[in-house]
């Protein structure tokens, strides 16, 4: 019956169908030759549906073959995320697919599956980091359309905050990664330090594991990639799972990817010890071919190394050209570049420059090459016909060592598989490649003696600090965990103390075993054995409120016709994100110091308030926004205000300018919201304490404000150049439109105080002297809009 009733409504109103779908992404949970996730943002209508095929019908939706429902549903960072899981699918085949839902038809686009067998080649692209730096991170993926790959392989950081306007805009700009024929790319999702939980992945891209790490076999036996979590605990889970899927793995070659380096190449990055320690020994052991980082925001490619202490090693690597592995990334997808300024003895080649790393694999090899993403528009496309060749102006870095890194195939011999080494210390024992059996030393306390002899399993044999011949840890403890709870309002919770113990005493001061609970906090519970040995564990309850109608974060209406995405919050009250958002980018004149950057001194000495500034009877703006922490680059505060058609002010929001032109909203977010509805909007005009307002027409911008450019706002001589860019007059210290007497009358009031925040501060260095009346002289009787002058 549904698919009845969708081809009638696409019969009848086919030509008027528009989106209600959008931000599209593809990804795997399962094996990629024969399933894949499809994943969009649902932005309203009900019962959406994958019709799909390996024939391309267009948006002929009777046409296709298969359908199927959406399997997972979840609201999170403002959007209705779906996930379509389709099995069964044959390898390396094309599948064309729509979405349809009641009201709309998606754009079709199709995707590709991977071979099951390693006769044939893959190509991949690497990298991660694309953060807060849009052009850069637009660059970077409209290659991957032209490039056209079997996967890109994303090392974490997608943005800056993890806010849900980020995360848009992320979606947004990834969608470039969609080729002009609708070819999708699927991306393997790891998570970086800026992503501030698991199930940012788990939610977004429907990752197969909560935990973030997880294992794809691609090409048959060509290739196993290791996705790792470097932002949760490394050893102990993380790494057995490693241990135990790389011992058994028989692909022919092996790449890993996680978000922060081990050793990085930027100086004021800290080194990833724990790592080295529990990941690069198994890296080695089982000969893990290439490595993938990031987080340094820097570019580097290694000689093949292995872990050493020998005198000749460099920060616990040597160069091994026939055991090694290459490490190579530390991510330039669009974040701030920082320089390559560590390299080390082994490192190939380095630099600083926006780049990813393209791959290409087959029985014998691994190629590796730096694209250089900054000229991607004048890049041409590959044919899926030869995918390998590099398109027409595609740049690829050329450093002395050569633009390909070749990665062989290690040789390994015959002798595969488990064996017996005859050491009760070792564990997974295995041939290495000259046929010698060797396992793992297992010292599960990290005492330096290996369990089969550990006399305190848990703790250090070495150390008696009382000196009665029993190792500390064997004096007595019990190790026991409690899990965390997360409940409703108004429950009763009962904690449950382990079994068999003789006494339990909580922090509550009940001895029971179990104890009923009705409040958020911290729990800990001290039990003793029957020998007297002791032993203290803990757990956090969260109580949260769950709504009537749903829980936080559910969507909801709150009846306001200017806002969208509305969901319960953690009071249970319906809010929406505003209908109307714009982006802003401006100069101040006395602020600043070069192209396109000005001084941040307010910021360095500590003299920019939290609460906005504006709440007094010169602006008459009285909002309670304020910031917890003052961004090192932030240059002051600015008042933004939008005008509608009889150039009556409908709307004010107070905003933050840094050092390199961009606003920000006092939630660190590049678009701010207007409670306003877009067609009531006419006007916009952004303030600042010491400079004469500007004041341009909404309609000419579209979203983004530029005041930085010429003939961007309303009448003349509003703004004054400056290196090649637009700047706002400084001089209107009384803020009424007018540059004149009564400002010099402000700068004369109190014209030698030093750390202050204050208007007649024309240049922003917190020190009001005869440079700031300097500037208010040069500037003498200019003259604001009328909309802004009183």
């Amino acid at each position: 019956m549904r698919k009845t009733f969708y081809i009638l409504l696409l019969l009848l109103f086919s030509a008027s169908l528009s989106a209600e779908t959008d931000f599209y992404r593809v990804m795997w949970n399962a094996d990629p030759s024969t399933s894949m996730v499809i994943g969009w943002n649902q932005i309203s209508g009900a019962d959406a549906v994958v019709y799909y095929d390996t024939v391309d019908h267009g948006l002929n939706v009777s046409a296709y073959a298969y359908s199927h429902d959406v399997d997972r549903a979840i609201y999170t960072k403002g959007m209705s995320n779906r996930f379509a899981r389709l099995s069964d699918l044959q390898p390396n085949t094309a599948y064309y697919f729509v979405i349809v839902d009641e009201n709309s038809v998606s754009q079709r686009m199709w995707f590709k599956t991977t071979p099951n067998v390693s006769t044939e080649r893959l190509s991949f692209i690497a990298g991660g980091d694309s953060r807060n730096n849009r052009e850069q991170r637009q660059n970077a993926n409209k290659l991957v359309a032209k490039l056209r790959p079997h996967a890109v392989i994303f090392g974490g950081d997608y943005t800056l905050y993890g806010t849900s306007t980020q995360w848009k805009d992320w979606f947004e700009d990834w969608q470039l990664t969609i080729a002009e024929d609708g070819r999708i790319t699927p991306i393997v999702a790891a998570r970086g330090n800026h992503e501030l939980s698991n199930l940012d992945l788990v939610n977004l891209f429907d990752v197969p594991h909560s935990e973030v790490f997880y294992k794809m076999v691609f090409g048959g036996d060509l290739v196993s990639v290791f996705t790792l979590n470097s932002e949760i605990a490394i050893s102990g889970t993380q790494t057995n799972w490693l241990d135990s899927e790389l011992s058994i793995d028989q692909s022919i070659f092996r790449l890993a990817q996680y978000h922060k380096p081990v050793r990085s190449h930027h100086s004021s990055k800290s080194e990833g010890t724990n790592q080295y320690t529990y990941w690069v020994p198994l890296f080695d052991q089982y000969r893990m071919d290439l490595v993938v980082e990031c987080d340094s925001h820097t570019s580097k490619t290694t000689w093949p190394v292995v872990a050493s202490d020998a005198p000749d090693n460099d920060e616990g690597f040597i160069r091994d050209d026939i055991n090694g592995t290459v490490y190579t990334g530390e991510g330039c997808w669009g974040a701030p570049l920082r320089s390559a300024d560590d390299t080390k003895s082994w490192t190939r080649n380095s630099g600083m420059y926006n780049q990813f790393k393209w791959i290409h694999i087959d029985q014998n090899k691994i190629e590796l090459r730096t694209v250089l993403t900054d000229n991607a528009d004048s890049v041409s496309s590959v044919d899926d016909s030869d995918i390998f060749t590099a398109p027409e102006n595609l740049e690829i870095f050329t450093p002395s060592t050569g633009d390909v890194v070749i990665i062989t195939k290690k040789n390994i011999t015959n002798c595969v598989g488990s064996c017996n080494d005859n050491d009760p210390c070792t564990v997974n024992d295995v041939f290495d490649a000259d046929c010698n059996c060797y396992g793992t030393f297992l010292d599960s306390d990290n005492d330096s003696v290996c369990d089969e002899y550990d006399v305190c399993p848990g703790g250090s044999d070495l150390i008696d600090s009382n000196g009665n011949g029993i190792p500390d840890a064997c004096d007595c403890s019990i190790d026991f965990t409690l899990e965390d709870i997360i409940a409703c309002d108004g429950d009763n919770i009962i904690l449950n103390g382990p079994v068999g113990y003789n006494s339990y005493i909580w922090s509550t001061g009940s001895t029971t075993r179990n104890i009923i609970v009705n409040e958020s906090g911290t729990y800990s519970l001290s039990i003793v054995d029957e020998s007297g040995c002791s032993g203290i564990a803990s757990l956090d309850v969260v109580i949260q409120t769950c709504c009537d109608n749903g829980l936080p974060g559910d969507s909801c209406d709150d009846g306001n016709a200017n806002t969208i995405n509305d969901a319960y919050d953690n009071n249970c009250d319906c809010v929406g994100s505003p209908l109307f958002e714009l982006s802003f980018r401006l100069l101040l004149e006395g602020h600043t110091i070069s192209s396109s950057l000005q001084n941040n001194e307010l910021t360095s000495k500590d003299l920019i308030p939290t609460q906005q500034p504006f709440n007094n009877n010169v602006w008459n703006y009285y909002g309670t926004e304020s910031i917890s922490l003052i961004p090192s680059n932030l240059v002051d505060w600015i008042l933004i205000k939008i005008y509608d058609h009889d150039n009556n002010v409908i709307d004010s929001k107070p905003a933050l300018l840094f050092t390199n032109g961009d606003v920000y909203s006092v939630n660190f977010t590049t678009r701010i919201g207007f409670d306003v509805n877009p067609l009531d909007a006419a006007k916009v005009s952004v303030h600042h304490r010491a400079h004469l307002a500007v004041i341009g027409s909404i309609n000419q911008f579209s979203s983004v404000i530029d005041f930085t450019q010429t003939g961007n706002t309303i009448g003349i001589q509003q703004t004054t150049p400056m290196y090649g860019f637009e700047t706002l007059i400084c001089g209107d210290f009384d803020n009424n439109g007018l540059i004149n007497n009564m400002d010099y009358n402000i700068w004369a009031s109190d014209n030698s105080a030093v750390n202050s925040y204050l208007p007649q501060d024309a240049d922003g260095n917190g020190i009001v002297n005869n440079l700031d009346y300097n500037m208010w002289a040069k500037n003498k009787s200019k003259v604001g809009q009328p909309e802004i002058r009183y």
